[in-house]
């Protein structure tokens, strides 16, 4: 079964385009509002900070590129779920920046992340009160230049590339996959595709190990 899944899903990858990769990638967080930092670019690379912004989250979930990391860390982009206002900020936003910052060299992001810090007070506040007109769970998530993360490039390759970066800590070199059958450069290894699988019962019996089910699941 998890073989011919998989085939489905190569044909329909192959039918949307490159587009899709990140589409397949996105989370749906659920909530029913979301805050947005609005900031400016100019073709010199300036940046400047123009306020902050709440909506309705609709259908549309993919454009604020939201895919959960670690609950004591960042996630795959500075989008976020709030709990409190100012941790979520640190933490999360100012935190994805700080990360991204020491692995990519760009330019724009790194610029973005200064400003956020310099103003940080002055959006924290703005983000208070908007946030107190509203009783909905909100995220946090930011515009550049009237765009959603998705639709910037910077957003959507530092995205990629942390999810890449993650992925890699669970492969192998030279390795037959499990699913496909043939030797691949890399395999990827625990990945919990499926809510009913689980590591510990290779074809579902209770009592084996983890490393019996490393190549390609």
């Amino acid at each position: 079964m998890i073989e011919a899944i998989a085939q489905i899903g190569k044909i329909v990858l192959e039918k949307q385009g490159e587009g899709s990769v990140v589409d397949q990638l996105v989370e749906n967080p659920g909530y029913p509002a979301c805050m947005l930092v609005a900031v400016r670019v100019d073709e010199e690379g300036n940046v400047g900070w123009e306020g902050c912004e709440i909506e309705e989250c609709g259908s549309d979930y993919k454009k604020y590129l939201f895919r959960s990391g670690s609950s004591r860390g960042t996630n795959y982009s500075p989008t976020a779920k709030i709990t409190t206002i100012e941790n979520t900020y640190e933490q999360k936003v100012i935190g994805w920046f700080r990360t991204v910052n020491r692995k990519m060299d760009h330019p724009v992001l790194r610029a973005i992340e200064q400003l956020l810090v310099q103003k940080k007070e002055a959006i924290l506040q703005e983000l208070r009160e908007k946030l107190s007109l509203s009783a909905d769970r909100s995220l946090i998530s930011l515009k550049m230049n009237g765009s959603y993360l998705y639709d910037c490039e910077p957003f959507r390759d530092a995205f990629l590339h942390l999810v890449h970066e993650k992925d890699m800590e669970l492969s192998a070199r030279d390795q037959v996959c499990a699913i496909c059958g043939e030797r691949k450069d890399t395999v990827i290894g625990k990945l919990s595709v499926f809510r009913f699988y689980t590591l510990d019962k290779p074809g579902f019996i209770t009592g084996a190990f983890p490393l019996g089910a490393f190549p390609g699941t």
